[in-house]
């Protein structure tokens, strides 16, 4: 009976802290807000890889996007070999990249609003007033965010749709441990950029 009622409180626990985190998910996650006529995307593709612009290149193409740029750090960007290899993920993942735009970006903190400031400045350079940017489902609120900083003075519009980062998503998060860090990093730095940035 002990065992059975010890098991009983877990299992409660254990579903109210999902359905609890799963409500603060939903904070970090924007509405898709593409009015299905964009023409110019902006992926944040860390890592270069291949899966996300996978998941990129659906989004582009549902809507008919013909301008595409993707963000890659500046010591891939100026390493030949690394800079192929984005370069290869995007075509591999059927990108035109003759057209491929690369936005170099120097890594350090903090990232996300580093990213938004070298996105922006390069959209604006390139002439565009709005972009459509592709990121990480959890990431799009901290996204949102930070590129709306970097637009207050600018005659720039930024619209933010999310896909699955390396298989986590907004829908599978509590799956997996992955999902579970994700979320941890995510509302860490949530509550850090409100604090200290904002």
């Amino acid at each position: 009976m002990k065992k059975r009622r010890a098991a009983f409180w877990v299992a409660g626990f254990i579903l109210l802290s999902v359905v609890g985190l799963h409500l603060i998910v939903t904070q970090l996650l924007v509405e898709e807000d593409t009015n299905g006529v964009a023409t110019h995307y902006v992926i944040e593709n860390w890592a270069g890889s291949k899966s996300q612009f996978d998941e990129a290149i659906l989004v582009c193409e549902k809507t008919e996007g013909s301008d595409v740029a993707t963000i890659i750090f500046e010591h891939l960007f100026q390493d030949t070999l690394s800079r192929r290899e984005v370069i290869e993920a995007a075509w591999d993942a059927g990108f035109d990249t003759s057209h491929l735009k690369l936005i170099p970006v120097p890594q350090r903190e903090p990232k996300t609003l580093n990213i938004a400031s070298a996105v922006i400045d390069s959209a604006s350079a390139w002439g565009w007033t709005h972009l459509t940017l592709v990121t990480a489902q959890l990431h799009t609120a901290r996204s949102k965010k930070a590129y709306q900083y970097h637009t207050r003075n600018k005659s720039i519009s930024v619209s933010v749709v999310g896909v699955p980062f390396l298989g986590v998503s907004s829908r599978n998060w509590f799956l997996s441990w992955e999902g579970y860090e994700t979320v941890f990093e995510e509302l860490t730095k949530t509550v850090y950029y409100a604090v200290m940035v904002y």
